[in-house]
């Protein structure tokens, strides 16, 4: 199958590249489109991204809008971080949490030059819980800012 080059305004190249967190545009259309022609109901995606500081941590909350499932998660390190930023996602429902990419409790993922995508989850989440992408940095001389983008959906994924 071959490659053929399609037309589109700046904005939605933009918005694409922020919602794939850097990962082809072709991975993140047919994620788009497979969530479209397979799941009916409603779908959503949640984006986070924060610059961190040098030796510092941070997090960002994001309200679920709905009943569903975590269908796609995608992460962007791009060159420069060497290893040296931590970053997980979190599910968090009253006093419960959950740990969702990495799945292993107090884990982390840290890479450098990397897009990793991790799909098919089938992460049962409820309306106005919350999800937390954590950040640490423990590069002594650099700022970073690693995206990560949620896809979810009303139903789960069908594999």
């Amino acid at each position: 199958m071959g490659n053929t080059t399609i037309q589109i305004g700046q904005d939605c190249a933009d918005r694409l590249k922020e919602l794939s967190g850097g990962a082809p545009y072709d991975l993140a259309i047919r994620q788009l489109l497979s969530l479209r022609e397979a799941k009916p109901g409603p779908y959503g995606l949640l984006s986070f991204a924060k610059t961190v500081a040098v030796i510092t941590q941070d997090e960002e909350d994001r309200l679920i809008p709905f009943d569903g499932y975590l269908h796609t998660v995608f992460m962007n390190f791009p060159p420069g971080p060497n290893h040296l930023v931590d970053v997980r996602l979190l599910y968090i429902r009253g006093q419960n949490t959950r740990f969702v990419v990495p799945s292993r409790d107090d884990s982390f993922i840290a890479l450098d030059d990397s897009s990793p995508i991790f799909p098919n989850l089938n992460f049962p989440v409820e309306k106005d819980g919350r999800l937390r992408v954590e950040w640490w940095n423990y590069d002594s001389s650099n700022t970073h800012k690693i995206p990560v983008v949620v896809i979810m959906s009303a139903v789960p994924v069908l594999r």
